[in-house]
């Protein structure tokens, strides 16, 4: 999977930083400017068993990085290892709720947030897809 559009729409169809308050104490809503930043996927669930390796990907996409900007767009960087051709991608973003937005179309659900990452879920009545992403 060459980049974000084909990753979440693909697991679709099978079913920045962090603020400091005056106190020192780590606050991560999930909103627009605490989800800003670079992240790396770190593992993909499908109905538990884990799809995120080399059995399944090329080792050259095991290392790409998604990067959320604070102007709403998105790129997909085929950082590290570049894959022949590169999987770079770019478009919009946005989150509604929990909800994300990519390219004006609903992907899925973003839990776990926090500081260093978050979970995003793909579910229907049968199948579940989970991505980690953390935080680069």
């Amino acid at each position: 999977m060459k980049n974000l559009s084909f990753i979440l729409l693909s697991a679709a169809l099978i079913f920045s930083g962090c603020g400091k308050d005056d106190a020192k104490t780590t606050t991560c809503d999930l909103n627009a400017g605490n989800f800003v930043g670079s992240y790396k996927i770190t593992s993909e669930l499908f109905n538990g068993v884990e799809i995120h390796n080399t059995t399944n990907y090329d080792p050259c996409e095991l290392d790409d990085l998604l990067i959320f900007n604070t102007n709403g767009t998105y790129n997909y960087s085929d950082a590290g290892t570049v894959c022949s051709p590169s999987g770079d991608d770019s478009g919009v973003w946005s989150l509604v709720g929990t909800n994300l937005i990519v390219d004006s179309t609903d992907m899925g659900t973003v839990s776990d947030f926090s500081c260093t990452g978050f979970k995003f879920t793909v579910q229907d009545s049968t199948d579940t897809f989970i991505v980690t992403f953390a935080k680069q």
